[in-house]
């Protein structure tokens, strides 16, 4: 939305009106960014253990970059070549792309909480204090993220997706 905004002042010959407007479309824009990058960390923490937190950072950093290393000469040669409006209108298209794939991947019930069995481990395993036996294996919940004892999200039922 605020790209488009922008297209629209870029579009329009310049005035005092539309630098203060462009300016402020900086700083939403600005906004949107920390809105996005500062739960990004909250994420990446509550998906890998402390052991694997260092590889988990690295990899958001690395893909953050990528989609910056794509963006920033997608920009450049736009503005070149078409101009500001269309190049603002065409990075919109980018990020309302993105945003949508992002919502449609996320699953909509994600607990920190997960109930899960363990099949593999032996009865008295200091990793099942809590567990109960529960047909093929032990059954017990907590904050889940893959490591030594969890090797691969758990199947959820389509209804809790």
């Amino acid at each position: 939305m605020v790209l488009a905004g922008v297209a629209v002042l870029a579009a329009v010959a310049p005035s005092t009106w539309s630098w203060w407007a462009v300016l402020g479309a900086w700083a939403v824009i600005g906004a949107a960014c920390s809105a996005v990058l500062t739960p990004a960390g909250r994420v990446v923490r509550r998906s890998a253990c402390d052991a694997d937190l260092p590889a988990a950072f690295a990899a958001q950093f690395s893909l953050s970059h990528s989609s910056w290393l794509l963006t920033y000469p997608l920009a450049g040669w736009l503005a070149a070549g078409t101009g500001l409006p269309a190049t603002a209108l065409v990075l919109g298209a980018v990020a309302l792309t993105a945003t949508m794939a992002a919502t449609a991947i996320w699953p909509a019930h994600d607990p920190a909480r997960l109930e899960h069995t363990h099949a593999d481990l032996p009865a008295g395993h200091p990793h099942l204090t809590d567990a109960r036996l529960r047909g093929n294996g032990w059954q017990h919940g907590h904050h889940y993220v893959i490591d030594q004892h969890h090797r691969a999200w758990p199947q959820l039922s389509r209804a809790k997706r």
